[in-house]
């Protein structure tokens, strides 16, 4: 859907949505949110609470790590998708996590797409947990290697989604 189609669809439903009574204990949230342009917009009907668009492992850890075991992240496009939310008012996240990553998942690329998702080979299972590790760790607002800016915690998270159709996931059900 291209962004001007979005904004329509924000500008006839969002409003009808606030009309609707909702109690403190009752959160509104927008899913799947593709990046930061709307933040703004979502302010001014009161949206608290967003899920992400899929975060890859590739997208953060493009290349595998240092012989060392060094890890090299790259935390830019997160990073701005959390902040410019937290400070237009958005208190609540829930950000989707996806195994997806070339070099740990398919190395020879023979297969790989980006829509559909493996678990990492065994060889790396320990640099996905490194991973996701560090992605909690970023932003569960503790001071400790926290993104800068970080206004609250980030609580939630999901680890894929849609695992059971294997047009998003091509793993067994055990995984």
């Amino acid at each position: 859907m291209r962004q001007t189609n979005r904004i329509v669809f924000l500008c006839i439903f969002l409003p009808l949505f606030c009309l609707a009574e909702f109690t403190a204990e009752q959160i509104i949230g927008i899913g799947y949110q593709p990046g930061d342009r709307l933040a703004l917009v979502y302010s001014a009907f009161d949206i608290t609470s967003i899920k992400t668009t899929c975060l890859e492992w590739a997208m953060v850890e493009s290349l595998p790590p240092e012989p060392d075991g060094t890890h090299n992240y790259i935390w830019d496009d997160i990073d701005s998708l959390v902040i410019k939310h937290q400070r237009s008012g958005i208190t609540e996240f829930c950000i989707w996590l996806g195994c997806n990553c070339w070099w740990a998942t398919c190395p020879n690329w023979i297969g790989f797409t980006t829509k559909n998702r493996r678990r990492p080979l065994p060889e790396y299972e320990e640099d996905f947990y490194e991973w996701v590790y560090n992605v909690v760790e970023r932003y569960d607002c503790d001071g400790i290697d926290d993104v800068p800016g970080l206004l609250y915690p980030v609580k939630y998270y999901m680890m894929e989604s849609e695992a059971q159709q294997f047009y998003f996931f091509e793993g067994c059900s055990y995984e």
